[in-house]
């Protein structure tokens, strides 16, 4: 076996990969579920790119990144436990998205989403999902997208950002596609989390199917790089529903970054004045009290995008000209939301570990937060915005888009 060394990106935290006896010419590879989560570390070359299966030392055993690397200084980060959420993202070596404040990724077979987690000491009935957060884009759901809320017909705590966004994928695809790799992977989301204590089964393979999601994530190269994401979700059940989706963005912070998503009417999160300068973040000390403000947006325009149905346009301005461009879902609950600080507060901490520093870096973050309900139960959505039903069967596919303008 050939040894590869990996660059200083990823040094600090990966163990070096090893050379697959795959075919190295190789324009398609696929890889197992079971690699996906406990297989040695990997490489494979597709054309001129590379694709690495491994493991960062601050994770569990039974959890893998995805790595691909193309020309142009294109580096992209999935998590196969995660949904295939999307991590890092960097482009001629500026990050798109932002440095998740925690560094470990929780075995989805340990993750208690309907557990507790401590807020300044005080116990939250499933927040759990805070100890996972460790995407750049994930998406939300698909049966509670928003804060935590109990199911009017059993009676359960549904926990905060549903289960999507911690099932692990079943495989991996990886292809070759003209100037772009495209990486396409499934995972089933079932009603497994009130089945505890009937099923011994981990819980995302409890219960019954009720959504299917197939996510594609295209990366092409050239002097305009971009990355997108389709989630096509297919009801499993026998009964017609909604999905209740959502997604979580963070994208890099940088003090003056400014977040303009344009919109017919504009209100602060949980009431009060919105301040002039409500899409520029503010940094502060990082070992500060975490801060955070959101804004919600209605009447925001959606445009017909060729390859992603409908969708609202928006960008993050930084200095010295370089953004990013992104295209969203249509959606009727649009949060503009920004995060600054927090690093070893004690804001958020584990019940069984109450003293220990959990969050070990500032929560330095801004994007859009978007969904198909309120995110606090509340009713305040645009209603402008339908959100289909779908009968068994149907499928309905939502696309993200992100273009990097760095010079």
């Amino acid at each position: 076996m050939c040894m590869l060394n990996v660059d200083g990106l990823y040094s600090p935290h990966y163990h070096t990969p090893i050379v697959t006896d795959r075919d190295a010419t190789s324009t398609r590879c696929v890889f197992r579920g079971s690699e996906l989560r406990s297989g040695p570390p990997q490489t494979v070359q597709l054309a001129d790119s590379t694709i690495e299966i491994i493991r960062s030392q601050h994770d569990d055993p039974g959890v893998r990144r995805l790595l691909l690397t193309m020309s142009e200084d294109i580096r992209v980060e999935l998590l196969p436990t995660k949904g295939l959420s999307v991590g890092e993202f960097r482009v001629r070596g500026r990050q798109v998205f932002w440095d998740p404040p925690f560094e470990r990724i929780v075995d989805p077979d340990e993750l208690d989403l309907s557990g507790m987690m401590l807020s300044n000491g005080e116990e939250m009935p499933g927040f759990r999902w805070v100890e996972n957060f460790a995407g750049g884009v994930e998406l939300l759901g698909l049966q509670n997208w928003g804060m935590p809320a109990v199911h009017p017909e059993t009676g359960e705590l549904l926990p905060i950002h549903g289960t999507a966004s911690n099932v692990p994928v079943d495989s991996v695809e990886c292809s070759v596609a003209g100037s772009a790799i495209v990486i396409k992977s499934t995972f089933m989301v079932r009603d497994g989390i009130s089945h505890e204590g009937q099923d011994s089964r981990p819980w995302y393979e409890r219960g019954t199917p009720v959504w299917e999601v197939a996510r594609t994530v295209k990366v092409r190269r050239g002097p305009e790089v971009s990355m997108t994401i389709l989630d096509a979700i297919t009801n499993h059940s026998n009964e017609p529903g909604t999905p209740d989706w959502g997604y979580h963005i963070q994208f890099r912070a940088e003090d003056g970054a400014r977040m303009v998503i344009p919109s017919g009417a504009v209100s602060v999160r949980g009431g009060g004045d919105l301040p002039q300068d409500f899409e520029v973040w503010r940094g502060g000390e990082p070992t500060a009290d975490r801060q955070e403000r959101g804004y919600i947006l209605k009447g925001c325009p959606a445009h017909r995008h060729p390859d992603l149905e409908r969708v609202i346009n928006g960008e993050v301005r930084y200095r010295e000209g370089a953004r990013v461009d992104f295209s969203i879902p249509a959606a009727p609950y649009v949060l503009s939301w920004f995060s600054s600080g927090g690093s070893g507060c004690g804001e958020f901490a584990l019940p069984e570990n109450p003293e220990a520093n959990f969050m070990k870096k500032p929560w330095d973050g801004l994007g859009p937060e978007i969904g198909a309900s309120a995110l606090d139960h509340d009713g305040d959505v645009d209603p402008s915005v339908p959100i289909p039903i779908l009968r068994p069967g149907e499928t309905i596919t939502l696309g993200l888009e992100f273009t990097p303008r760095f010079s």
